[in-house]
């Protein structure tokens, strides 16, 4: 997690702000996961529903990661 963290740090808030938006929309994924897994189709399975579903979760939590990464160096760099 200390090279994460670094690595953060060291990227431009904005840059930063604007890669966790896109993360957490990303993590919508969820979404057609869940129906994946909901609706029985041949189209997906449960199993694919459920990496969906994980990928998307991943992806949100990194999201929110980035997002409070970027407002901790705001308020570090004021």
């Amino acid at each position: 997690m200390g090279k994460y963290k670094n690595f953060l740090y060291k990227l431009n808030p904005k840059v930063l702000s604007r890669i966790g938006d896109d993360l957490r929309q990303g993590g919508s994924l969820v979404g057609a996961g869940v129906t994946g897994m909901i609706i029985l189709s041949d189209d997906v399975s449960a199993s694919e529903g459920g990496v969906i579903i994980a990928i998307g979760l991943f992806m949100w939590i990194m999201g929110h990661l980035c997002i409070y990464a970027a407002e901790k160096i705001e308020c570090i760099n004021q």
